[in-house]
């Protein structure tokens, strides 16, 4: 996320060259993506599809395609990965892949069903994606 004057507080080189995402998972790091959002107004931010297109554009979909990315191009990660970073590389971080972080026999039952695929659909869409249902250890939740 871009916040108004980092470039200025950062100084041009340094925020040319905030969060290198890209760089670091080609690197063969574990990243990982979550929010740390802590108030009302900037809730919407901790929604993953948000999360998820703002890694593969850089760019803020507040602001529209057509808004300068942020960082480098370079950093840009692919929708499947930025998808592992919400949850198999979650689960492995907190060294609980054997039971969570992935749909597979004998793991927790937990994940979401959405009316699209989100590996197919306008990398500029993402951010609209609403569940239509949530599953926790296997269990459908209420949606509110």
């Amino acid at each position: 996320t871009v916040f108004k004057g980092s470039d200025v507080a950062l100084g041009a080189e340094r925020f040319a060259h905030n969060q290198p995402v890209g760089a670091v998972w080609k690197a063969g790091a574990n990243v990982t993506f979550s929010s740390d959002v802590v108030s009302m107004p900037e809730a919407y931010r901790a929604n993953p599809f948000l999360g998820i297109q703002m890694g593969a554009t850089r760019q803020d979909p507040k602001l529209g395609k057509n808004t300068p990315v942020f960082g480098q191009k370079s950093d840009r990660v692919s929708v499947k990965d930025m998808v592992k970073g919400y949850t198999i590389n979650n689960a492995k971080q907190m060294a609980m892949q054997n039971e969570i972080g992935s749909i597979e026999v004998g793991k927790s039952a937990d994940f979401v069903v959405i009316p699209s695929d989100i590996f197919t659909v306008d990398v500029y869409e993402i951010s609209k994606i609403k569940p239509t249902a949530v599953y926790f250890q296997g269990k459908k939740q209420e949606l509110k």
